[in-house]
């Protein structure tokens, strides 16, 4: 009876011990199919963020040049020369003198910047209006905040003199 309970000992501890490894072996297996799982998941991740970061590309590109034009609606803060010398220059175009007064920036409510500028002018009436509507359809979004004419000259070269005080946005 010994002696087969020997050998039945043996194979029970060979079953035991297989089925021991390969318990280990499917918890293993187990582990690294979900680790397969999760890096797959976290690569699909990946991917549609590299897919919408394209589609987001050719998006700023269709709207490149619009955002280019709304830059130019804006004064730069630190040299504003070139919205002075758009203003000088379409003043002359008028035939009117202008005389720049004061320049400062200041915060609205609303947390925009803007530059006001106060401005002088001398011409005919007609050439003011045509100053004013050349300057509220430019590239530029002017607001006029105060506006004073006073007639200055008699007869047929009636003339005006007026008192502007304008602002613009700035970056």
């Amino acid at each position: 009876m010994r002696v087969l309970l020997l050998p039945l000992v043996i194979i029970l501890l060979g079953i035991f011990s297989a089925l021991l490894i390969s318990s280990f072996l499917f918890t293993g297996i187990q582990d690294n199919s979900q680790d397969f799982i999760f890096q797959r998941k976290a690569l699909a991740q990946i991917e549609a963020n590299f897919e919408n970061q394209k589609n987001l590309q050719k998006i700023y590109q269709n709207f490149e040049s619009d955002l280019e034009k709304i830059e130019t609606l804006f004064v730069k803060k630190d040299a504003p020369i070139e919205f002075i010398e758009f203003l000088e220059q379409k003043a002359r175009r008028c035939s009117l003198s202008i005389e720049i007064s004061s320049l400062f920036t200041k915060e609205q409510e609303d947390k925009w910047e803007y530059l006001s500028l106060q401005m002088d002018l001398e011409g005919e009436p007609q050439q003011f209006l045509k100053f004013l509507n050349q300057i509220e359809n430019s590239l530029y979004f002017i607001e006029i905040e105060k506006l004073n004419l006073k007639k200055t000259g008699k007869g047929p070269r009636e003339a005006i003199d007026a008192f502007l005080i304008i602002k613009v946005p700035v970056k």
